[in-house]
């Protein structure tokens, strides 16, 4: 089903829109709104004015880590409180006038895009603010500033993206029916973070079997396969009984690393009875998967779950993915991965 001014695949006529410098709508999934993103190495005094025209007017260039460190561009604030990596603002050395004009932002957007821009071109406090994107774009963090990065790029654009909030007449910030009908309005294509992140997961190779051998357990006989997770760089091991390629009942089980829990065996933790009761199903059923995930919180906590698609089962997806399995059923109905993939 296609939403209100959105249509079937959005995302290249998003990336078609940014080739020819025009600007996209970018609806932030997680309740914050929506922002014009322009590609930064395209954008021209035209597509800036209606970007200053249309949001707050607090005009960012999403950057990755390694062209802020290129550029010199550290931090607005250090420790600051949580939210978008804002860096110190900018304006260009040379070629502008105020550095407050359509025409001066946008060249100095476009002279933080280029790649062979070095920190001297720019002044520095100005009226364009840099933000860092994390490593790992939206499947990292799913941001506005990731995605502006992760839609530039998809474009074939340098990975940098101009992007502003839009607000409504009113001044308040629009809502997802709002950006709707505005990307009618203006004939502008309309794309969410959750849509790049569902593209990037299945265009893009997530997991890697790095290692494979025989390891008799307890519990029965498994062939342990060690996964490596991109772009995180995270390790991560399958436990396979059987053989799970084809088969349509696969029992199923994601398990976060708990050292209190999994090692020494506190009392005050399910998770070691959790991992047992998981093994010891799959090896009695004899066609199974239990994924110990390496938890990115270390070793001390599980990775916190929140609103939205949970990491953990996006890693499950690539792994299940890569051993062939098509449908399973979880051995835990309230595990983290509850639920079966069709």
């Amino acid at each position: 089903m296609t939403a209100p001014g959105r249509v079937a695949g959005g995302l290249d006529r998003a990336a078609r829109s940014l080739v020819a410098g025009r600007p996209v709508v970018l609806v932030d999934d997680r309740g914050g709104g929506g922002s014009l993103v322009v590609a930064a190495d395209r954008v021209d005094r035209r597509a800036m004015a209606f970007v200053v025209r249309h949001t707050c007017g607090f005009v960012c260039v999403a950057l990755t880590g390694d062209d802020c460190d290129r550029l010199g561009l550290g931090p607005m604030v250090r420790g600051g409180r949580a939210g978008p990596a804002f860096t110190v603002t900018v304006d260009a050395a040379d070629g502008i006038t105020t550095g407050i004009s359509a025409a001066d932002r946008a060249h100095t957007a476009r002279l933080l895009a280029a790649p062979a821009t070095v920190p001297a071109a720019l002044t520095r406090p100005g009226h364009v603010a840099g933000v860092r994107a994390a490593e790992g774009g939206v499947l990292t963090e799913p941001g506005p500033a990731e995605a502006a990065v992760d839609l530039a790029r998809l474009a074939g654009c340098r990975p940098a993206g101009v992007l502003a909030q839009i607000v409504r007449a009113d001044g308040r910030i629009a809502d997802e029916a709002d950006l709707a009908a505005f990307g009618a309005v203006h004939g502008l294509g309309v794309v969410t973070t959750a849509e790049l992140v569902e593209h990037r997961r299945r265009s893009e190779t997530l997991v890697e079997a790095v290692v494979r051998c025989r390891m008799p357990t307890r519990h029965g006989e498994f062939a342990a396969v060690g996964y490596r997770s991109y772009p995180d760089g995270g390790e991560h091991l399958a436990l396979v009984a059987g053989e799970v390629a084809g088969r349509a009942d696969v029992l199923v089980h994601l398990h976060d690393e708990c050292l209190c829990g999994d090692v020494l065996g506190s009392r005050d933790c399910p998770c070691r009875s959790e991992l047992d009761t998981a093994l010891s199903a799959v090896a009695g059923h004899g066609c199974g998967v239990v994924l110990y995930r390496r938890s990115p919180g270390g070793l001390f906590g599980h990775p916190p779950v929140g609103g939205g698609p949970e990491p953990g089962r996006a890693l499950l997806d690539a792994v299940l993915a890569d051993l062939g399995v098509r449908t399973w059923r979880p051995v835990i109905p309230a595990t983290r991965a509850a639920g079966a993939a069709s």
